[in-house]
């Protein structure tokens, strides 16, 4: 590969994100193809591989997984954290089948919003408020020019110069 191609395979890999929907071995298996185009199997060095494991951990879909990887599994290499990535995953779907009153199928589990969407909610709302205010400043400035330039039109007819006697257009 020449240097752009492994850029971009390196970019790629900084990059990529596990899917709402793709289990952790299967994010796991994508990000390992990846790895391997950027890193070779077999020129695979400590260094790489400690250099491969920020983009997983942070590719990861579930914060909780990524944040026990960190602070309670630290994983000396890209293989060792997707061991422990898959026997967090295996342990929460083991906790979850175990908590009583919550089933897939429940519309409120489904609905929940995360902190995150609330406020990404929020900032939307505030932005839509913004916007209208700036219309509402847009159309008072419309009509302060479109009332100096009336002003502006009376004095040239009277013959006018300097401060106006004119009493102003209201808006």
């Amino acid at each position: 590969m020449h240097a752009d191609e492994l850029n971009a395979v390196h970019d790629e890999l900084e990059e990529t994100r596990q899917t709402a929907h793709e289990t952790d071995d299967m994010f796991s298996r994508r990000f390992r193809e990846l790895a391997e185009q950027d890193y070779p199997q077999g020129q695979q060095n400590a260094n790489q591989q400690r250099i491969m494991l920020k983009p997983y951990v942070w590719g990861l879909h579930s914060t909780t997984t990524a944040r026990k990887l960190v602070h309670d599994g630290a994983p000396a290499d890209l293989d060792h954290a997707m061991q422990l990535a898959a026997q967090y995953a295996e342990q929460q779907d083991a906790f979850d089948r175990m908590r009583p009153g919550e089933e897939p199928m429940d519309i409120s589990v489904v609905q929940k919003k995360s902190e995150q969407d609330m406020v990404l909610d929020e900032v939307g709302q505030a932005l839509v408020s913004i916007k209208g205010q700036q219309l509402e400043l847009i159309t008072r400035l419309a009509n302060l020019e479109a009332d100096q330039k009336v002003q502006q039109e009376i004095r040239k007819r009277l013959g006018q110069k300097g401060p106006s006697s004119v009493p102003r257009c209201k808006e």
